[in-house]
């Protein structure tokens, strides 16, 4: 019950490490928050010299200190610094690369220089890498990963992130299932890829969660047949209540019985289909289910079903539960732009994309700041930055502070952004970046720099100009 529903389980918590997953929030919270009153209460009377990483039990400690520090050890293996100036961060006492599970580098640290910080591996204008130097300390295992994280423009500080979230801040969900990363405890279930991604299209699968359980159920033989109730009930009657078979199992209901096989020969379904797609995938399980509820109406109510309409009852239950859905989805969506329009006077209008072929974010990250200072550099005072990237728009959007991988830039792209009199970050489709996106996807052959419009690019440019 309580293992990963890709492992065959329903995804329950595991109340112990859900339990520490709780306690390292509170960790992280004394961390995030040195002011507040727990905090401070806290400090003065177990680390007063020290942080919460390095704290002990200490002498006679309350049940609250005891109880906080039992998750020190999973909040100190989720955590790890996210590079800024790189002033106080040691390069290899401390970890800073983004690389589970220690976060530190893997390089023996050398005799000399000592007491190296990450500041030492910057150049003077904290700027850019100091490549040389990097390659020069570091293994390449080490050195392609430092070279690879991005440093701030405008000197952001460094900050404590955690690695488990894409936000890069704590949660309790990520603590979870780093707890049950980590936890060794015997009888843990190891599956294979074709199991888990059998159970990946089972939950994943657009059904009701009632049908996703049965199919569960099924499938580890868990269903309420006459077969298991004869097991668990001393004079049980295990007969098939459709065909009176003296056996009822989960294959005599879904497979076996007569009625069962009268429903499946009238059904679109062949023996001899070897794949299925989701849709169908989908209907296969509404199948099984209905089979399964009209057993259950003879045995209940005693009222006997026409195989006939086991298939048409599967197929309408099917499509009245995707046109409920479909429905839900439409009233909670936006609109978003679909065609790229002309922005209102006096502002100017910036589109930017980023392409490559390891982080996408990470491009568009890096375009929307070359974007802003460029707007700078031109004098323009009210600007529009439109991008086809949600996560990224939706951050810098968002009035918290971004910890995530790429928080470093968005902070950037904020800073350089309050110059502005009027500044907006806008999200539209592909189809209204077009000619943003054409450019990232050719970067590599552009040399003339950003004031030629490459001939190729012309077509898209005019389809944008019929759109004002």
């Amino acid at each position: 019950m309580c293992e990963s529903k890709l492992l065959g389980g329903l995804g329950f918590r595991h109340l112990h490490l859900f339990n520490l997953a709780m306690l390292a929030k509170q960790l992280w919270r004394i961390w995030s928050y040195p002011e507040k009153l727990l905090s401070r209460v806290l400090k003065a009377r177990y680390f007063p010299r020290s942080d919460v990483f390095s704290a002990s039990l200490g002498t006679r400690p309350s049940f609250t200190w005891r109880s906080v520090m039992a998750a020190q050890s999973l909040f100190r293996k989720g955590c790890r610094w996210r590079v800024g100036t790189g002033e106080h961060i040691r390069a290899w006492d401390d970890p800073w690369l983004p690389r589970p599970r220690s976060f530190k580098p893997i390089t023996p640290a050398p005799v000399v220089p000592a007491n190296l910080f990450v500041a030492d591996l910057v150049t003077p204008d904290g700027l850019d890498w100091d490549v040389v130097r990097v390659r020069e300390l570091f293994w390449p295992e080490d050195s392609e990963v430092i070279l690879g994280l991005p440093l701030s423009r405008t000197r952001e500080p460094d900050l404590l992130v955690w690695h488990y979230s894409k936000n890069g801040r704590f949660s309790v969900r990520s603590a979870y299932h780093l707890a049950c990363l980590l936890d060794d405890r015997p009888g843990s279930s190891s599956l294979g890829e074709h199991e888990s991604s059998w159970w990946r299209k089972v939950w994943q699968s657009k059904i009701p969660n009632k049908i996703k359980v049965f199919v569960w159920r099924a499938c580890l033989n868990a269903l309420p047949t006459s077969a298991n109730l004869h097991r668990r009930i001393q004079g049980f009657q295990a007969g098939c209540p459709l065909c009176c078979a003296e056996k009822e199992d989960v294959m005599h209901v879904l497979a076996l019985c007569p009625f069962a096989r009268q429903a499946w020969g009238l059904s679109s379904f062949r023996s001899s289909s070897l794949g299925l797609d989701s849709q169908e995938l989908s209907l296969f399980f509404c199948f099984c289910w209905a089979l399964w509820w009209c057993r259950n109406r003879k045995l209940m109510e005693g009222e006997c079903v026409n195989p006939a309409q086991v298939s048409p009852f599967a197929s309408h239950y099917l499509a009245a539960f995707l046109t409920q859905s479909a429905g839900a989805a439409t009233r909670c969506a936006s609109p978003i732009p679909s065609r790229w329009q002309a922005p209102p006077s006096p502002f100017i209008k910036l589109n930017f994309d980023g392409a490559t072929p390891g982080d996408g974010e990470m491009a568009e990250s890096i375009a929307v700041r070359e974007a802003v200072n460029l707007a700078l550099r031109k004098g323009w005072r009210s600007v529009v930055f439109e991008g086809d990237c949600a996560t990224l728009i939706l951050k810098l959007q968002s009035p918290m502070k971004d910890c995530s991988f790429t928080g470093t830039i968005v902070a950037d792209v904020l800073n350089l952004a309050s110059v502005f009199s009027s500044c907006r970050f806008s999200l539209v489709k592909r189809s209204a970046n077009a000619v943003a996106h054409f450019f990232a996807k050719c970067a590599v052959d552009f040399v003339e720099g950003d004031h030629i419009v490459p001939p190729a690019a012309v077509p898209l440019l005019q389809l944008d100009s019929m759109m004002e």
